[in-house]
């Protein structure tokens, strides 16, 4: 009897993982050699090729009247020559001069499919609203990685998790020369 319920609940959770795992869509980018995956529901909006956006992830609207669209944009900017804690520093002052308001939230190291990342968290104001965001930051073949959750601050704790998992569905490629 021990052994049939500890199948059942080997089955029920490995189904589960499977189902999670099934319920995203894979985005490839061969010009910087990464993926990433979005929730099925979410879209890929074109990204602008010119600046150093190269992928935009939109949630859907979560109501007629939702007036914001959370979103994950992956930001690429190649040949670098720093490392990613001077990265990390520099991209995070930019930030803090480049928006009104901002609030520094939290900021950590994870590893993410064997690449070490920063990550940091913050709001600011944008026209009279409020918004959170999480950005991770990645080093890899000379090319820094800028992964940025985007939401309202009302909204950011029930995206957030979502945001968490796309940022650690990120994979690069090794380039061989």
């Amino acid at each position: 009897m021990k052994k049939s319920k500890l199948l059942f609940i080997i089955f029920i959770f490995t189904g589960y993982f499977t189902a999670k795992a099934q319920d995203t869509t894979t985005y490839t980018n061969k010009k910087f050699h990464f993926y990433i995956s979005l929730p099925s529901n979410w879209t890929e909006n074109k990204a602008d090729e010119k600046g150093n956006k190269s992928f935009v992830g939109v949630s859907p609207a979560e109501s007629s009247d939702d007036s914001f669209f959370e979103n994950v944009i992956v930001s690429t900017t190649p040949n670098i020559d720093q490392n990613l804690k001077s990265y990390f520093k520099d991209r995070v002052n930019r930030i803090k001069f480049s928006v009104k308001e901002f609030h520094h939230e939290g900021e950590g190291d994870e590893e993410i499919n064997l690449l070490k990342a920063k990550f940091v968290i913050y709001t600011f104001d944008y026209n009279g609203v409020t918004m959170e965001m999480i950005a991770y930051i990645f080093v890899k073949n000379k090319t820094a990685f800028v992964i940025t959750g985007s939401a309202l601050q009302s909204t950011f704790d029930s995206y957030k998790d979502k945001f968490q998992d796309i940022a650690r569905s990120f994979k690069v490629e090794d380039i061989k020369h």
